[in-house]
């Protein structure tokens, strides 16, 4: 990747990073997706699980179908029960009474509300009676009635506090949250939660919540953080049953009440004095007594905080809460449960009174959050590969998952969890889309630009692997292939340009054919030169071996159309081929903005002077000694020189490539090719006499041999005019 595409990308990942950031905050607050952040935020606490509240002085009482029973009385019970009740639990040591019961309406008996007030009357500040905020929709005049309707006259008159039973729902109806206060005609109307903490301290009644903090509402000595500006997050300390669960019926159940089922006076063993228990003890065996003492010792009531509240299904107070789905481990959950909603203001008070506030993270962590992780994710998608970023987005989104679980459990924050792995997810569809947009960008160029030189096989695996292309080389052995046309100076001299062009075309088509069907790349056209190589960017082992294949059968495709083009009248195109093996240098050469895939190298410029060699030697097809080795017997070949090429010290045994096999040579060359091997061995030796009648041989059987030609041109002149002492059989070339 060159340095302008690492700055487009740089820029590009900042602003998709800021743009997916802003998708998925907006849709993470809304609709759907707020509801799935929400369902995050309860998985939270099924993880964390419940919490002990072994320290907490919360005891509730609850209304449920089985008192239906012991009690023997249809719904709504008289509010003399109430008044029971409330001297039971007073006589039993409680210190703060607070009744979930809406008694709003007088009873139709008289005496019953007199009951409950004279009860309430004596507790004083100690009971804590229901009352509820009414909106009433009055569409004629296009408002809401905003009312607060509190307990019975007669209750009403006996002074006690109120408390508002109103719980606030989210938009999936799960209870979360809980209210400050609610303000109604420049009053605040404290719910049950509230006013129990306040009678607590206590604080005075006149009391008021502070709100010049946009984070935090002051409350008596209290800092509770907001989830909104009127509610705080309540920390539920478990599922329903979390706190000591007590029926109604048997805190009514003393000597003075009696139960129409299990009637057992229960009660009892806790409101009367220890001298009236000692007494009592006095007339019972010793054992007996010793139960009804630990009974007495373990009083639920002393020192409680009891909410009193309904929790029978047909009461309709129940809520779901983060517990909904909890089933204990290791056990097969038995279907969701709901929580009376008494309970639900008993973990508000506890929450309270632990002050264990749960903090929602601002909407700028969110923020930061999103963009870090979306940057996060362009960054590794735009460096590895599609197999490797699924897996790290994958595990980057559960890290930060598992980080949100953690400061939800161990510092009580509530990290958004929907936005953050929303982006994360968007940045990653996004990436790979970008990706892909390039990468078939970057396959059209490949293909566009080595589709005409390269064979398809090695243009595909180019697509798959396009690092092969980076900018600079590696060295690598491989094998290159020069051709000319011969006499193509005095070609070109007899033909106009046009027809010239259309002759040359038609040659370079056909020869680029077989170099590309031999799994060859076309390095580059000069002319009438063609330069080509095996072994890259795709290496193939054979790479020597395809390399002579091709040569020979460029060779035999020219024979061809020679005759086709003689018939037509044209001139009659002849080529020479030089071959080479060795170790090179490939790649991608040039500038940034210009470059060429090509190979350099010693061992390419050898390629280049074989081919123009074949000139002094009357061959057609002449190859290096590495090549030689390599294809070892797999062709016809003979030694041909060795050659000492212009710009090199070190000689070159150069060879000519004949056929495939002996067999297919013609017969007359085939047979004289060890006479030519034997003189060559005798002009190596100095036996110039000798080396001259082997030629001789050949020559006289192979009239059209260029290479016994030249060697008895050369052992003639020798036989005159001998070599000097030193003469080592190289023959210099002059030219290139």
């Amino acid at each position: 990747m060159n340095r302008r595409r690492k700055r487009i990308n740089w820029w590009l990942a900042v602003v998709a990073s800021a743009l997916v950031t802003l998708l998925a905050t907006v849709f993470g607050r809304t609709g759907v997706f707020y509801e799935l952040e929400l369902k995050t935020y309860d998985q939270r606490f099924l993880l964390r699980g419940p919490k002990s509240v072994d320290h907490s002085d919360v005891a509730v009482v609850t209304i449920d179908d089985e008192d239906f029973t012991a009690l023997d009385t249809r719904w709504p019970f008289p509010r003399s029960y109430y008044a029971h009740a409330i001297r039971n639990l007073l006589g039993a040591g409680a210190k703060l009474i607070i009744v979930d019961v809406q008694l709003f309406e007088s009873s139709a008996d008289s005496l019953e509300d007199i009951a409950l007030a004279n009860a309430t009357r004596e507790a004083g500040d100690r009971v804590i009676h229901a009352a509820e905020i009414s909106l009433t929709e009055r569409k004629q005049l296009r408002d809401v009635l905003v009312r607060p309707i509190l307990p019975a006259k007669r209750i009403r008159a006996a002074g006690s506090p109120v408390g508002v039973v109103n719980q606030i729902p989210d938009r999936d109806g799960f209870t979360r949250q809980y209210p400050f206060a609610f303000r109604v005609d420049s009053l605040n109307w404290l719910p049950l939660a509230m006013k129990a903490y306040q009678m607590l301290q206590p604080h005075p009644d006149t009391i008021q919540l502070y709100r010049d903090d946009p984070d935090v509402v002051h409350f008596a000595d209290l800092e509770i953080p907001r989830m909104t500006e009127t509610t705080f997050l309540i920390n539920y300390y478990g599922p329903a049953g979390t706190f000591p669960v007590h029926a109604f019926s048997s805190v009514l159940d003393d000597p003075s009440f009696e139960l129409a089922d299990g009637d057992t006076d229960y009660m009892q063993w806790f409101t009367m004095s220890d001298a009236e228990f000692e007494a009592l003890a006095s007339a019972m065996p010793e054992a007996s007594v010793d139960v009804f003492r630990r009974l007495r010792a373990g009083n639920p009531f002393r020192d409680k905080v009891v909410f009193i509240g309904s929790a029978a299904a047909a009461l309709q107070d129940t809520k779901k809460t983060p517990f909904y789905a909890w089933s204990p481990p290791g056990e097969v959950a038995a279907g969701n449960e709901e929580m009376p909603g008494v309970e639900v203001h008993a973990h508000a008070f506890q929450t309270l009174v632990d002050r264990a506030w749960l903090h929602n993270a601002p909407l700028l962590a969110e923020i930061a959050a999103t963009f870090v992780l979306a940057l996060l994710v362009f960054s590794l998608n735009s460096r590895l590969g599609l197999a490797l970023a699924a897996p790290a987005t994958l595990l980057i989104g559960l890290l930060y998952l598992a980080g949100a679980y953690y400061a939800f459990a161990e510092h009580h924050l509530w990290l958004a969890a929907v936005s953050p792995t929303g982006g994360l997810l968007m940045m990653f569809v996004f990436t790979t889309g970008y990706r892909f947009v390039l990468e078939q960008r970057d396959k059209a160029q490949i293909r566009g630009m080595f589709s005409r030189y390269v064979p398809k096989r090695v243009v595909d695996e180019i697509i798959e692997h396009p690092e092969m292309l980076q900018l600079g080389g590696e060295r690598r052995r491989m094998t290159v292939l020069f051709t000319d046309v011969a006499g193509f100076t005095s070609i070109s001299e007899q033909m106009s340009a046009d027809d010239l062009v259309a002759l040359l075309n038609e040659y370079l088509s056909e020869m680029s054919r077989i170099i590309l069907g031999h799994e060859g790349i076309i390095d580059k056209y000069e002319g009438d030169l063609i330069m080509a190589e095996w072994g890259a960017p795709v290496y193939n082992e054979q790479h020597s071996t395809l390399a002579c294949r091709a040569a020979l059968r460029m060779q035999r495709k020219l024979a061809e159309m020679r005759e086709q083009w003689r018939r037509e009248g044209h001139p009659a195109l002849d080529s020479r081929v030089g071959i080479n093996t060795g170790e090179m240098l490939v790649g991608n050469m040039g500038c940034l903005e210009v470059f060429d895939y090509t190979v350099m190298g010693d061992a390419v410029n050898i390629a280049s002077r074989l081919e123009g060699a074949n000139k002094s030697y009357g061959t057609k097809i002449m190859i290096g000694q590495e090549t030689r080795d390599e294809v070892g017997d797999a062709f016809a070949t003979r030694p041909l020189d060795l050659i000492r090429v212009k710009g090199r010290a070190e000689p070159v045994d150069a060879y000519e490539l004949l056929a495939e096999s002996e067999d297919e040579l013609p017969p007359a060359l085939r047979e004289t090719l060890p006479a030519y091997e034997a003189g060559m061995r005798a002009y190596r030796a100095r036996d110039f006499a000798a080396a001259e009648r082997e030629f001789s041989r050949v020559f006289e059987r192979v009239p059209d041999d260029g290479p016994s030609r030249t060697y008895l041109e050369r052992c003639r002149q020798f036989i005159v005019e001998p070599p000097p002492e030193d003469w080592d059989g190289v023959h210099a070339l002059t030219e290139k």
